[in-house]
């Protein structure tokens, strides 16, 4: 998933609760040694951060972090558009976002080049690195690529 990363596409990491999402990216975000973010969505004050989001205010919130992870992504309200926004509007800026199996941006994205997804069902964190790198998926312009 390293690879992945500063591509211009958020990266989204689906799979069940207590599959070893959170687990895995706090691994990879210390193995960058780029400055995150790391934000948890089960929060309401994270939540009311992204409420009405402009860039201006996604701006402030990342500050001079490179690596944005938003952890239950699902939680937020229309949080495909404040992934956009980032995408589109903080260059430089990579964008993690993770979230159970009912997470879909589809409705909140029209434009599928923003997304990397990588699903990975495990019930152990040895078992996660594998099925994440396998499912990898490339959407771009409506067509999904391997």
């Amino acid at each position: 998933m390293q690879a992945r990363l500063f591509q211009n596409k958020a990266i989204i990491l689906l799979g069940p609760r207590q599959s070893g999402k959170t687990t895995l990216i706090k691994a990879l975000l210390e193995k960058t040694g780029e400055k995150y973010l790391l934000l948890n969505a089960d929060e309401p004050d994270v939540r009311e951060l992204f409420l009405g989001a402009t860039s201006t205010r996604l701006k402030r919130i990342i500050g001079d972090k490179r690596i944005l992870c938003i952890d239950e992504a699902q939680r937020i309200p229309d949080i495909g558009i404040s992934l956009k926004l980032i995408i589109d509007q903080i260059p430089g800026v990579q964008v993690i976002a993770t979230g159970s199996s009912s997470f879909d941006l589809n409705a909140s994205i029209k434009e599928k080049k923003f997304i990397s997804r990588t699903t990975g069902y495990a019930t152990r964190l040895s078992e996660i690195f594998l099925p994440c790198q396998a499912a990898l998926i490339s959407v771009r312009y409506g067509k999904t690529t391997w």
